[in-house]
């Protein structure tokens, strides 16, 4: 079982990370779901500036969190629930900005079959999160996240970007990953992880709010 986790804050703190009357505090928000889409209540949202102060959140009903007023800067964002494994993620904030929208989570029953573990197989456990989203994610977004994959595949830097399905959905799941010799992947999974395909993607592309890649 996978999980995205996003945030709807159920506890927020004071401001994190500090910033000047001409910057504009960031946020992150997003859903926590598991395979099948489903949102996850309870799941613990902790993002760790790098002055080592701590802001968490706990995702509502529907598996929703979101945490305002963060300074801009670097962050490790934590991600955590009972019959997960723990999962970090390395973002850096605007100012404005709402930057980061979700991360997977791993079960362990489903050891290697699950996609984050086959991910991480595939770019290393130190590969740089271009992205975590529920689909539909907005253009902007994408292309975000896209010049994200991009410019990491060009610094030869391992990179994955996830798109994960909504409840209902015929397949899993999309994205775009890259290990260290830069070379860009499409990456389909199907619904309940039990399928994991990898084409190369020398030219991506967002077309309809999906990746692809130029013939």
């Amino acid at each position: 079982m996978i999980a995205v986790f996003s945030v709807a804050a159920s506890l927020l703190f004071g401001s994190l990370g500090g910033w000047t009357p001409f910057q504009r505090p960031a946020s992150i928000a997003g859903v926590v779901t598991d395979a099948t889409g489903r949102g996850l209540p309870g799941a613990n949202i902790t993002i760790i500036s790098k002055d080592g102060e701590r802001r968490t959140t706990v995702t509502d009903f529907a598996g929703q969190y979101r945490i305002d007023e963060i300074g801009p800067g670097g962050y490790t964002v934590e991600a955590s629930m009972v019959g997960f494994d723990t999962r970090t993620a390395k973002i850096e904030l605007t100012s404005g900005g709402h930057d980061w929208n979700g991360a997977l989570l791993v079960a362990p029953p489903f050891g290697e079959m699950s996609i984050e573990r086959q991910v991480v197989r595939v770019i290393g456990s130190d590969a740089a999160d271009c992205g975590r989203y529920i689909a539909p994610a907005s253009d902007d977004a994408l292309q975000r996240a896209l010049s994200c994959a991009i410019g990491f595949a060009k610094a030869r830097r391992s990179f994955s970007v996830i798109i994960q399905s909504p409840a209902g959905g015929t397949y899993g799941g999309e994205g775009l990953l890259a290990g260290p010799d830069g070379v860009i992947h499409l990456l389909q999974y199907g619904r309940g992880e039990m399928s994991f395909r990898l084409e190369p993607c020398l030219s991506p592309r967002v077309n309809r709010l999906h990746f692809g890649c130029h013939p």
